[in-house]
């Protein structure tokens, strides 16, 4: 018998290979380009957990427009909500929850064609996500409580450019692996809006 860990990655060399392909570099400048040509772009891509932090990190968002650090012009996040047990009812609240915020925050900051929170509740192909990474200035994970969070790594692995962010929750599994990062606390907002 032989005991070792083993820790759960991404296909680096897939991930790679789609950011270098010039059908999905061209993805992702339409990309920025349907947003409105942000100088930034923020972006999360969960499966819509309780566990994933997302109404935390869309507070944070929403504060930084609040105190006017950002503003729309300046700044959007994309944040990718995959669905998944949508038929029990605590995960329906939580849907709930979550477009409650994000028609709020787009409500109080957004404009004609300019919202500030571009919300996708569906899945997306590995090509499209690379392309979304590869469009992607920050990627916000920032789950409560993770395992390991591959999607952090998918969004490494993508950047072929090197000039990517990656915020990452403490509680992540991968803020032990990867080196680099900016590490927060996803139960301290205004930590996370400041960061």
């Amino acid at each position: 018998v032989r005991v070792d860990a083993f820790p759960i990655s991404v296909d680096f060399a897939e991930f790679d290979q789609l950011a270098r392909d010039p059908r999905v570099q061209d993805r992702a400048k339409e990309i920025r380009a349907e947003l409105g040509d942000p100088e930034h772009v923020l972006l999360g891509v969960d499966r819509l957990d309780y566990t994933k932090g997302i109404g935390q990190r869309l507070k944070a968002f929403g504060e930084l427009l609040d105190e006017c650090v950002i503003t729309p012009d300046e700044a959007v996040f994309v944040q990718v909500a995959t669905p998944t047990r949508e038929g029990v009812p605590a995960y329906a609240r939580l849907r709930n929850e979550i477009e409650l915020r994000v028609g709020r925050i787009n409500g109080e900051h957004g404009s004609l064609g300019q919202p500030p929170i571009c919300y996708l509740h569906q899945s997306y192909s590995q090509e499209e996500l690379a392309a979304l990474y590869l469009a992607a200035d920050v990627m916000v994970v920032t789950p409560l409580r993770d395992g390991m969070n591959l999607v952090a790594k998918e969004y490494v692995a993508s950047q072929v450019g090197g000039d990517g962010v990656l915020l990452l929750s403490r509680f992540a599994g991968a803020a032990e692996e990867l080196d680099g990062c900016i590490e927060v606390n996803p139960y301290d907002p205004e930590a996370v809006a400041e960061r």
